[in-house]
């Protein structure tokens, strides 16, 4: 299930709160849209401005468990809110969004599984010689140097054996693969996988034991 984004949460939460205050307004006390909408305003910021119309006791009634109950949950919401800035997850989060973007203008390039030391040096190599590429890694810590560094790093946190990911760095379009994991059976999984989905590959695989090398 496709998880919902809290900018999207806080959003519905402030919509719905103002629904329900021009709506009361607009139907107990038959004022304008615009009145309404400006005593919902005042009445959930608290500013302390005067009623732009007198009230009926019912609608003060109705009014005092409408602040308690908007200012408790637009309070909550902005902590939220403030949470989520503070915590980084929204710099993340257009990160992500800006890698997304990126995988999609990817053309002809090399897609790299695994991110130790051989998988360090293949990036190196190729940001030397310009060649676009992209790394699938399942350890985020292994590309956070690389994040820092390279503004224009590009990765996917994963597991490179499923065909989903290889997907997702666009194999479809890349011209070479090279897989650098430390189990041979998973290079030769992904190689496997990899020839599957794009025969035209050009494939580097790492392998520990001579057994593995085909």
């Amino acid at each position: 299930m496709k998880r919902i984004h809290p900018l999207v949460i806080w959003a519905g939460i402030i919509i719905i709160i103002l629904t329900i205050g021009v709506l009361g307004f607009m139907l107990v006390e038959h004022w304008s849209f615009l009145d309404a909408l400006y005593m919902t305003i005042i009445t959930i910021t608290t500013v302390g401005y005067q009623e732009i119309k007198p009230l009926s006791d019912n609608v003060k009634i109705s009014n005092i468990i409408f602040i308690i109950g908007s200012f408790s949950t637009f309070t909550y919401a902005l902590a939220s809110l403030t949470r989520y800035i503070i915590s980084g997850e929204m710099q993340l989060y257009f990160k992500s969004k800006k890698i997304m973007s990126s995988l999609d203008n990817l053309r002809n390039h090399v897609i790299v599984c695994g991110f130790g030391r051989n998988g360090q040096q293949a990036a190196i190599t190729l940001m030397d010689q310009q060649i676009p590429f992209v790394v699938i890694e399942p350890e985020e810590r292994n590309t956070r140097e690389f994040t820092s560094e390279y503004s224009n790093f590009i990765f996917i946190i994963g597991d490179a054996t499923e065909d989903a990911l290889l997907k997702k760095a666009g194999i479809e379009r890349a011209v070479s693969l090279i897989t650098t994991l430390p189990d041979d059976a998973d290079n030769v999984f992904i190689v496997l996988s990899a020839y599957s989905l794009n025969s035209h590959l050009q494939i580097i695989s790492r392998a520990s034991f001579n057994s593995a090398v085909a």
